[in-house]
Order: C-alpha cells, then sequence, then structure tokens
C-alpha cells in the first residue's frame, strides 16, 4: 500500500499539470524554448553537489488571455523538464517537472532581466535524513539574464513532501545554469 501511495502522488501531480496545462496556453504561440545546464548545491541544511540539464519552453498567451501585472508586458507560462545527477552525499539521478511563471525587463533590444517563480513535482534518488520521501513538491525562484541568445540565471529551490510523512524538514538549493535560447 505504502508503494501505492509513493507512485500515486507523482502520477496525480503530472495529470493535475498536463490537463491544466493545455488549457492555459490555447490559443498562445512558443515564446522560446531553452536548454539549460547548471550546478545544484544545498547552501545550509545538507551537502549536495550536482548537476542538472533542463528543456524549459515559454508560451505567448493571446492578448486577451495575458496576465500582466506591469504593463505592457504579460507573465508568461513555461513548462520545464529537468534531470540531474547527484554526486554528493550519494551518486544518483532526480528529475523534476515544473510549470513556471516569467516576467521580463528588456534594457535593450540584446539584453534582458528575468525573475521567474516556478512550482512542480520533483523525484530525488538522495536518502536525505531531513526529507522522508524521494517524490517531494518543489517552488523555485529565479533571477537571470538574457544576452542575446544566452542565459545566466540563479535559482533558490526548496523542495519538501508536505507533511505527508515524517520528518519533512525540506531540502532547499541553489542552481546556477548556463542556457541558450532557441
Amino acid at each position: 500500500m505504502r508503494l501505492l501511495s509513493i507512485i500515486s502522488i507523482p502520477a496525480a501531480i503530472f495529470a493535475a499539470l498536463s490537463l491544466i496545462f493545455p488549457t492555459l496556453i490555447v490559443g498562445g504561440g512558443v515564446e522560446q524554448e531553452i536548454f539549460l545546464g547548471g550546478y545544484v548545491y544545498t547552501p545550509r541544511n545538507l551537502h549536495t553537489d550536482g548537476g542538472t540539464a533542463a528543456y524549459r519552453i515559454w508560451f505567448i498567451p493571446d492578448e486577451d488571455q495575458s496576465i500582466s501585472i506591469i504593463y505592457p508586458k504579460p507573465l508568461t507560462l513555461g513548462f520545464e523538464a529537468r534531470g540531474g545527477y547527484i554526486w554528493e552525499p550519494e551518486h544518483t539521478w532526480e528529475v523534476s517537472i515544473m510549470i513556471d511563471l516569467k516576467y521580463e525587463f528588456n534594457i535593450s533590444e540584446k539584453i534582458a532581466l528575468y525573475l521567474a517563480a516556478g512550482t512542480g513535482g520533483n523525484y530525488s534518488g538522495v536518502d536525505y535524513s531531513s526529507v522522508a520521501t524521494h517524490y517531494n513538491f518543489t517552488s523555485r525562484g529565479t533571477l537571470g539574464i538574457c544576452i542575446y541568445r544566452t542565459l545566466i540565471q540563479t535559482s533558490y529551490e526548496h523542495r519538501s513532501n508536505a507533511g505527508l510523512e515524517q520528518p519533512n524538514h525540506g531540502v532547499d538549493l541553489v542552481t546556477v545554469s548556463l542556457g541558450y535560447r532557441f
């Protein structure tokens, strides 16, 4: 029964994201596709080192569907699939699926700063003592700069199992990434 609950949590998250995501972007187009590679580590609670690779796609909503907090630029909705290899504290793999919202500030025609916030699900093979499960919810904040097609970004991410099992102190991670937008 425990195995069923471990499998059903990420399956339910993935199913919900798969149903909600397409309905949010109906009528919009693809703004950009991005490939990112990065380094991940834990700044305070556990020693973790690893590498990540991510594919992110941003969508442009139709004008009547856009959300804007600062006129005239709307928030951009994105979807990300990420995988990584952790070599410290143990050699293992991890994967994440995320939905992101981004706001981009154009400094010039070729340079832009952006802020992004995301949420989703994560599986990590690391046996963290502060989190009882391998499947966790994740929330992330990102600050980045795009120079022409090259991106440099840093993200702060928190993972926890939302109190479904104890202990649930969570894991905080910082990622520094370099990417290319198509």
